[in-house]
């Protein structure tokens, strides 16, 4: 899995069959040290980052099936290869699915205190960040 970080949405008038429905988002990995680097936190809520479209040459970009909802901005973990499709539809029958990325986790944002997100009572549970509220129903 790599980290990365939703710039975007693809859309497409026609789509193969196994496509049909499904939600796919480009996702941005930086190549160099910074690979797990996050948005500029100066860029205004809602608008894309300040990267320009020059230093995105050197990053790897990849279109991932989206079954979480991530939102443009917002960082990532990207499965790969059989652990995409896994992602998809677990088990050891899903050969049959097209897909070669997926986004498989929404990372959450640092809390204001600092402490690491992944404490307390609910620890390693899925749950929703404050900053991209899940819709309803």
């Amino acid at each position: 899995m790599k980290r990365g970080c939703v710039i975007g949405e693809i859309w497409a008038s026609r789509r193969v069959a196994d496509l049909a429905g499904r939600s796919l988002k480009l996702v941005v990995t930086a190549s160099g040290s910074d690979a797990n680097a996050a948005v500029d936190a100066e860029s205004p809520p809602g608008r894309e980052s300040a990267r320009d479209v020059a230093a995105l040459a050197w990053e790897s970009l990849t279109v991932a099936i989206d079954t979480l909802d991530a939102r443009v901005g917002q960082d990532v973990l990207v499965a790969y290869g059989s652990g995409a499709r896994n992602v998809l539809a677990p088990g050891p029958n899903n050969r049959h699915l097209l897909c070669d990325a997926a986004v498989a986790l929404l990372v959450d944002p640092p809390s204001p205190s600092g402490e690491e997100s992944a404490t307390g009572p609910d620890a390693g549970t899925s749950r929703p960040s404050p900053h991209f509220p899940r819709k309803a129903g």
